[in-house]
């Protein structure tokens, strides 16, 4: 009994181990594939940007060309040297289910517009149906009541834990309100 206890016991350590070991493989992919969605984004290549963005986001905007409009639409309120940084911060957090891997990463974003600077930090949910060798990802702040992260991932896993988001906002120097 104690010799199956003990091989049952190094069974399972060995397991958590290899799971370590994929997620440490698998976290330069999801930094690179994030950062990579961020600079198209920089870069406003909106039809790049779209091939990193969840399929549930196109499909809940009317696919692929409904949601490069709406982008396009949304930019062309700002300057294009408003956006000053976007860009892949920490990541936050791993997990494997049956059928995909799933993350949590930082998006980091700031945009000086009309004499006010923001800076905010959201988090970002990543999924790879491949083994992590491609990723989509989705903005996870919630920032949309019509539309729960659930809306968009029905089989988001319930052990991803979502940061709250961090905003600051400063109106610069010499600037009207």
């Amino acid at each position: 009994m104690r010799k199956h206890i003990l091989t049952l016991f190094f069974l399972c350590l060995s397991l958590l181990s290899q799971a370590q070991q994929d997620s440490a493989s698998i976290a330069p992919i999801i930094i690179n594939k994030a950062d990579s969605m961020m600079q198209m984004f920089l870069q406003r290549n909106w039809v790049q940007f779209a091939r990193f963005n969840h399929k549930g986001v196109k499909d809940l905007m009317g696919g692929d060309e409904a949601f490069i409009a709406a982008i396009e639409t949304q930019m062309k309120a700002l300057p294009d040297t408003a956006v000053k940084k976007a860009s892949a911060g920490k990541l936050l957090q791993i997990v494997f289910t049956k059928t995909d891997i799933q993350c949590v990463i930082e998006q980091i974003v700031e945009i000086d517009f009309s004499g006010i600077v923001m800076h905010s930090i959201t988090p970002l949910i990543g999924e790879s149906r491949d083994g992590g060798k491609n990723w989509t990802f989705f903005d996870g702040s919630g920032s949309t009541p019509l539309i729960q992260n659930k809306d968009i991932k029905p089989d988001l896993s319930d052990q991803l834990v979502l940061p709250a988001v961090k905003r600051n906002m400063i109106q610069k120097k010499g600037t009207l309100p």
